[in-house]
């Protein structure tokens, strides 16, 4: 089972390019249709993304059901630890706000000298 499985089968509620904050408990709605430890670790990769991170973080934000209806308000709560959480990712590599910053890459040649 892999996350783009997962949206085929609930696109009201998944979506990759444009997710939305999830209903507490959602796993446990999908446990009734994946195996349980399957559904929370599935749960678990989407909501770490950082396209999740940033629609939980935004404000006003609200969440959804799997068949897209609204639940409730994200609470400031959850939305403070998502922009913490944005805040310590990493930088995606290849994106614009990591590229000027980054450090050249060291590669060996034949020779074993480091190049630049």
């Amino acid at each position: 089972m892999n996350l783009r499985r997962l949206v085929a089968n609930y696109p009201g509620a998944f979506d990759l390019e444009h997710p939305k904050p999830l209903a507490l408990g959602i796993h446990k709605q999908l446990a009734e249709t994946f195996k349980p430890g399957c559904a929370y670790r599935l749960v678990g990769c989407y909501t770490k993304r950082r396209k999740y991170l940033q629609a939980v973080a935004s404000p006003g934000s609200y969440r959804i059901n799997l068949d897209g209806s609204v639940a409730d308000p994200v609470s400031g709560e959850h939305a403070e630890y998502a922009l913490n959480r944005l805040q310590n990712k990493k930088p995606v590599v290849g994106t614009k706000s990591n590229v000027t910053s980054a450090r050249p890459i060291l590669t060996l040649n034949r020779r074993t000298e480091i190049v630049r």
